[in-house]
């Protein structure tokens, strides 16, 4: 085994030093929030209420930029927002709304200076408190996009090319819930995604479990996918 550092030797470039905030309020790893587009690596950590967006060099990791998207009212905490972007440079950022009711998106479009967003826009809300946003784009530019709410709600979601979005409960009326943890949806082709989570006894017992999902949001049964020990140190992937 080896450590971070021997992974990655290269230099660290600091993004933001605040005294008192630990990693969860700064770019907690459940979502994505690093990307590259051409010879740039985009990178948006937590500002608090605010994302911040940083531009480097994909090689060096010299900091050509810094600075903070406006007008998002995302709420607090690393965990509030995911960001994935296609090849083409068009990008998806999903949060959390300050209400923490509210699942939103916005889109935007990759140009010299950084990004060109749009304006944005509520996909669905939950009567219960949300956490852990997912998106991730598909092959052909759907973006499939997952969240849950504290009381177990689980809710899943596409946004097409086109930015028309729909949205549907991850399980059927009186299915075995999941653990209330990030699901992954991760597209297999433009017509469907795998949805990842793990379901069980936590920390006693848990096992990675998934179903595929349909353009259409139609569901498949929850299956088993391996068994998941995550009763120790490590963040299971």
């Amino acid at each position: 085994m080896t450590t971070f550092q021997k992974q990655f030797r290269s230099a660290c470039v600091c993004l933001d030093d605040r005294a008192g905030i630990g990693p969860h309020h700064l770019s907690i790893g459940k979502t994505r929030k690093l990307f590259e587009i051409g010879d740039t690596l985009e990178a948006f950590p937590s500002t608090g209420y605010a994302i911040g967006h940083a531009r480097l060099d994909a090689e060096s990791l010299e900091l050509r930029a810094h600075a903070e998207l406006c007008g998002l009212p995302v709420a607090f905490g690393g965990g509030a927002f995911c960001i994935d972007a296609d090849r083409n440079g068009r990008a998806t950022l999903v949060f959390i709304h300050r209400n923490r009711h509210e699942f939103c998106f916005v889109r935007g479009e990759a140009n010299a200076g950084g990004f060109a967003w749009g304006p944005w826009q509520s996909l669905l809300a939950t009567q219960a408190h949300q956490a852990a946003p997912w998106a991730e784009t598909g092959p052909d530019g759907t973006v499939w996009c997952s969240v849950l709410a504290r009381d177990g709600d689980f809710r899943i979601a596409t946004i097409s090319p086109d930015g028309q979005a729909v949205s549907a409960p991850l399980f059927e009326a009186g299915e075995e819930p999941w653990y209330h943890s990030c699901i992954q949806m991760l597209p297999v082709g433009a017509d469907e995604a795998v949805a990842v989570g793990f379901r069980g006894a936590f920390p006693a017992r848990t096992e990675l479990v998934f179903k595929t999902v349909g353009r259409d949001l139609a569901r498949g049964p929850a299956q088993t996918l391996a068994p998941c020990n995550v009763n120790d140190q490590f963040t299971f992937h």
